[in-house]
């Protein structure tokens, strides 16, 4: 478990829940909220932009999707932080679309492209890159290759152990690199732009760009709202969550009482519901000559087979998510509560506005901030960045392993049936080439589980710590 390394934007994330949430709790957040980027960025601060003036404007953005607003540029810019807190309420409205991107912020990277650096060409004999280009696009300048920017398709082929003094290099942009659906590009005037009929949620781009450009439009304060009113409240928490806060299952259980929560479920139950669920599932499509079966467990896996992979829909499990089994059952025990699901996607924000028995999502780091100002002596500052759990938690329930294990195990009591399981660990352009194998039926495999993360929810974009 990583823990050492926080990069700025996450850094400055962070820093501005727990002020927001901090100062919600001591009743003066309206008082302070537009002075909050001057307390970040003061006076003196060296800027990361051109000016402090720019950096102070990109934070005020980020306050912006901490309140749930768009963070791109305003129609009209002299509408203040606090303007928008007037408009708050444990009953607004959620947001639609859970991301955003700040143009401000945006650095407008240059455009991807595939080139020569000049000072490691050597001009070598044997000029294997300009044999390999299909494209004629490689030639040689003033005793140096060159890439004609024109031509080049950025295939890639001159870059795969062709060079031997590793003079060709690809300079991505890098939200656009991780987007593994072609979702987010650069628009006319060159900022980022996400296309949301494309976008799966699954929060790439998000933990790519290093300018922290691309926001989440949280609901941090709608929640603080709810507990401190004092309303029933569940928590419905993901099982990654045990190994994101010091102290294990039994003291993150505690804290979370401890804030005003009323009653916290643990949706790893609803997780070996939802696997035993698919198995039968599994059984019963098998036994009526299905082919295949691709588990639903991820969000963005299905948002990926809805808009890109139709022809997959035919084989998405019909069970539901363990989130929305975890709501349905919280709704059951407690019909007038608002049930918040506590996890480390993005996805699950855009899953959770058609599951009927969820009404907030907060992320890890939301919930830290919430933990940090509401709970006392339960969490101090120091103790939002998490530690190596222990590890009597690392069981199914707590870890939320493969559904394929439990698909297996039931069929222990069918031998008639064969399993023939495909495990994909992180949905990139490679395993989206895989997934399209399966639809071909070049791939043998009769159920297929997909995983948006690589590692899994433990390593979502909104945790706290990454598993090595």
């Amino acid at each position: 478990m990583s823990t050492d390394y926080v990069s700025s934007p996450d850094r400055q994330r962070r820093e501005l829940m727990i002020r927001v949430a901090c100062e919600f709790r001591k009743g003066t957040l309206a008082e302070v909220i537009d002075k909050l980027p001057y307390y970040v960025k003061p006076a003196g601060s060296k800027p990361l932009h051109c000016c402090i003036e720019h950096d102070r404007e990109v934070i005020r953005r980020r306050i912006l999707a901490l309140l749930g607003e768009e963070a791109q540029d305003d129609q009209d810019d002299s509408r203040f932080p606090h303007e928008y807190l007037d408009a708050i309420s444990a009953d607004s409205e959620r947001p639609e679309r859970p991301l955003t991107v700040a143009r401000t912020a945006c650095a407008c990277c240059p455009n991807a492209k595939i080139e020569v650096v000049q000072t490691l060409c050597r001009n070598c004999f044997a000029q294997t890159c300009i044999h390999v280009c299909p494209n004629n696009a490689i030639n040689i300048m003033r005793g140096k290759a060159f890439i004609n920017q024109d031509t080049c398709e950025k295939c890639g082929k001159c870059l795969i152990d062709v060079c031997l003094y590793n003079a060709i290099k690809r300079f991505p942009i890098p939200c656009e690199a991780a987007c593994p659906v072609g979702a987010i590009r650069k628009n006319d005037e060159g900022y980022a732009e996400i296309d949301f009929r494309k976008c799966t949620f699954c929060g790439k781009c998000f933990r790519a760009c290093p300018h922290g450009a691309i926001m989440q439009r949280s609901e941090l304060l709608p929640v603080m709202m709810t507990l401190s009113e004092g309303r029933q409240a569940v928590a419905l928490v993901a099982p990654s969550a045990y190994v994101q806060f010091p102290g294990g299952r039994d003291k993150l259980l505690q804290s979370l009482r401890a804030v005003g929560f009323t009653d916290v479920i643990e949706v790893a139950q609803s997780a070996e519901t939802a696997a035993s669920l698919a198995s039968e599932e599994f059984i019963r499509k098998m036994k009526l000559g299905g082919k295949l079966v691709a588990d639903a467990s991820c969000p963005a896996f299905v948002e990926l087979v809805r808009r890109h992979l139709p022809a997959m829909r035919q084989y998405l499990s019909s069970v539901p998510s363990a989130m929305a089994i975890a709501g349905q059952q919280a709704r059951e025990k407690y019909p007038d509560a608002v049930n918040v699901f506590i996890g480390p996607c993005i996805a699950k924000r855009y899953e959770s506005l058609s599951c009927p028995g969820v009404d907030r999502v907060i992320t890890f780091e939301e919930l830290g901030a919430i933990l940090i100002a509401l709970g006392g002596s339960a969490l101090e500052p120091q103790d939002y960045i998490p530690q190596d759990p222990d590890g009597s938690d690392r069981d199914f329930s707590r870890t939320c392993a493969a559904t394929g294990a439990m698909v297996a195990a039931a069929l222990e009591s069918e031998p008639m049936l064969e399993l023939q399981e495909k495990f994909i660990d992180g949905i990139n352009a490679q395993t989206l080439k895989l997934l399209h194998l399966f639809l071909f039926g070049r791939s043998r495999a009769n159920f297929i589980e997909v995983l948006g993360c690589s590692g899994g929810c433990k390593n979502g974009p909104c945790t706290l710590a990454i598993s090595e």
